[in-house]
């Protein structure tokens, strides 16, 4: 509109349009790596994100042992 009614210019509307034009394509190219990413790996990082959401709760209402399988299972990958 601002275009249209002549508060822009036009050098400056190509400029912007140019910009938004290379930041759809950035957009569709992430959104197409995700859209092609593994299955298994969301997966995998759905369940740590809900594991990490829930990790605090989960140690303080379990008994020593189930803290100890928590503790493992949380740390399995951890270099050491």
């Amino acid at each position: 509109m601002d275009k249209l009614d002549g508060k822009i210019s036009e050098e400056f509307w190509q400029r912007k349009t140019a910009e938004w034009q290379l930041e759809e394509q950035q957009i569709q190219m992430a959104m197409q790596g995700l859209e092609d990413a593994h299955p298994d790996r969301l997966l995998t990082a759905k369940r740590t994100l809900e594991l990490a959401n829930k990790a605090y709760f989960l140690y303080v209402t379990q008994t020593p042992a189930e803290q100890a399988k928590l503790l493992k299972m949380v740390l399995s990958n951890c270099p050491v």
